[in-house]
């Protein structure tokens, strides 16, 4: 500090400045630090978000949870092109059918998509086995039972369709004689139930003007 006065009174010697002049200049100069001691810089890093002291409690969410037992109601099967529709009468076991699409919407049951039921109505259930049975639905104990008969391939075929005239076509056939005729594939092709009805009279199939006269379905 005392090197920087001398050299400025010398300054104001040599050159004849004002004082003010030579403080104007000299300033800076006096300003800055000591380069031994250099100043450490200074940064500011801001909190990623605002501070907010509802985010300092924990966070609880209340959530009810719903317990339902869903049973299928229909479903695809890899290596058929048909829809297993099953239905659970209130007696006990079950109603198994294999359903093209005409067979599906008589049902009402969904074309393309699995579906399920919660069975919370007995009586609706029971309703929708019947409809099942004027499709030749055939009742089973258990679940496992059912399965167990798909093995079987000289199980019999039962087709069934009716007509808006009334009465009921009814086609039965032994399983590998249905194969070999394409029974499957005429009927399931049909684009309605007229149509499947037309398929079972040309495969022999039998007319019965009074439904409860066939013995092969389950009333």
């Amino acid at each position: 500090m005392f090197v920087k006065l001398a050299i400025a009174g010398a300054i104001i010697l040599l050159t004849n400045r004002p004082i003010i002049y030579i403080i104007d200049h000299l300033t800076p100069l006096l300003s800055r630090s000591s380069p031994s001691t250099p100043k450490s810089p200074q940064y500011h890093d801001p909190p990623l978000t605002d501070p907010d002291p509802y985010f300092d409690e924990p966070f609880v969410e209340e959530t009810t949870i719903i317990t339902r037992r869903l049973y299928r109601r229909s479903f695809f099967i890899r290596t058929q092109t048909i829809t297993t529709v099953l239905g659970y009468p209130s007696t006990g076991g079950i109603y198994a059918l294999s359903c093209d699409g005409v067979m599906l919407e008589f049902l009402g049951v969904d074309r393309f998509e699995r579906t399920f039921t919660e069975r919370k109505d007995s009586e609706e259930e029971d309703a929708f086995c019947a409809k099942m049975r004027m499709l030749g639905a055939r009742w089973w104990e258990s679940d496992v039972d059912w399965e167990l008969s798909l093995m079987d391939l000289d199980r019999d075929v039962l087709v069934v369709g009716w007509p808006e005239s009334g009465g009921v076509w009814v086609l039965r056939m032994g399983g590998r004689r249905a194969r070999r005729e394409g029974v499957g594939c005429k009927v399931g092709n049909a684009f309605s139930m007229q149509e499947s009805c037309r398929a079972i009279e040309r495969l022999g199939g039998v007319f019965y003007e009074e439904p409860r006269d066939c013995m092969h379905l389950q009333w």
